[in-house]
């Protein structure tokens, strides 16, 4: 379920090519499959280096789905690098502290982090209209 995310991506990555409501049906991930899920949100990402796009979805055991699994399931899938812009960001490989943001125990773990990952992370664009749906 975690590769819809590429088989729904347009070419320009910005929005999904399918609504939350017809998500994993255009994925062809609804007929024989006794995994139900409702996609709740979509997941988008942006930074300085990145320009605002569609980066994965948030879905949850519907009942139905919680039957078969014998509990409430969330899922967080996103997708790889795909545009060459964020390649370029990947190539920038450091490796930094990893910030708060991220875990309130990083600096008792001392745990670092790729900083083009972080950047998309907690990044943000305040002019993008998904600002506030960002990750």
């Amino acid at each position: 379920m975690t590769g819809a995310v590429g088989d729904i991506s347009n070419s320009n990555i910005d929005e999904p090519d399918a609504s939350k409501e017809d998500f994993f049906s255009k994925a062809y991930l609804v007929k024989g499959n006794s995994y139900k899920y409702d996609v709740t949100r979509f997941i988008y990402v942006g930074s300085d280096f990145v320009e605002p796009s569609w980066f994965g979805y948030v879905a949850v055991a519907t009942d139905e789905g919680k039957r078969v699994l014998g509990q409430r399931d969330i899922m967080v899938a996103w997708r790889g690098t795909s545009a060459t812009r964020e390649w370029l960001n990947d190539f920038n490989c450091i490796i930094q502290r990893s910030a708060s943001d991220l875990s309130p125990t990083t600096k008792q773990h001392d745990a670092t982090v790729h900083y083009g990952f972080h950047n998309l992370y907690a990044g943000t664009r305040p002019g993008s209209a998904h600002s506030k749906t960002n990750s």
